[in-house]
């Protein structure tokens, strides 16, 4: 079957002559191997101040010791305490309830820079700014949200959110886990957090439903993983 082969003399792909006019006297644009879309270009005032002040306090506190606290698999309680001194816990949470209340480009630029010194540092910020933190603002009441978000925000508390289960991977509507009082309790592996957190965020079996609870011995335990 013969096919039509567009031709760059076709009127459909000819520029008028204003247009031809004025791309002939656009100024070019070196490429930049690092934004070949130049994707920092689009960005508004705000969001570069967020992109470059995440990447310096990154680059400058935790890209340093990132190396060594894999190695030595160690976590600093204090890291959560600076990441939310910096405004980088919820920090799309609105203002009132102690988030920066930034737009979700910020967000995904502040996410980006801490990855870029670590995962496991982001996964942490991520854990506690939208599973643990957008979850209460979004679903919780007014209470709860007064209760939890602004210490969630400066990182005096941490949350996690019990999620992964043996048989479901990180399928909320496959858990089997309950929100229910049992001698045996559930089988839910919270979110990065657990060992530390003092709120985590618990899903209830395929119901969409959550509830907050304060850490305590006899609600939940963890162990660590090795290899």
């Amino acid at each position: 079957m013969d096919r039509k082969i567009p031709c760059v003399r076709d009127p459909a792909f000819v520029r008028s002559a204003g247009e031809n006019k004025r791309w002939q006297s656009e100024t070019p644009r070196s490429f930049a191997w690092n934004d070949p879309f130049d994707l920092d270009g689009q960005l508004s005032a705000d969001e570069k101040l967020v992109l470059d002040s995440t990447r310096a306090f990154a680059q400058g506190y935790l890209l340093p010791r990132a190396r060594e606290d894999y190695l030595e698999e160690r976590f600093d309680r204090e890291i959560m305490t600076r990441i939310g001194g910096v405004g980088l816990l919820g920090p799309a949470i609105p203002q009132e309830y102690g988030g920066a209340g930034l737009g979700h480009v910020a967000c995904g630029l502040a996410a980006r820079e801490v990855e870029r010194a670590d995962s496991g540092y982001r996964s942490m910020m991520s854990v506690q700014s939208s599973l643990v933190m957008h979850a209460i603002h979004a679903y919780g009441s007014e209470t709860q949200r007064r209760k939890y978000l602004p210490r969630l925000a400066t990182g005096e508390w941490i949350g996690c959110f019990g999620l992964t289960e043996p048989d479901a991977g990180s399928d909320p509507q496959a858990m089997r886990t309950k929100a229910e009082r049992s001698k045996d309790g559930g089988s839910s592996a919270p979110k990065p957090g657990s060992p530390i957190a003092q709120s985590p965020t618990y899903s209830s079996s395929g119901q969409n439903r959550a509830r907050i609870k304060t850490r305590s011995a006899d609600f939940f335990s963890n162990a660590g993983c090795k290899g």
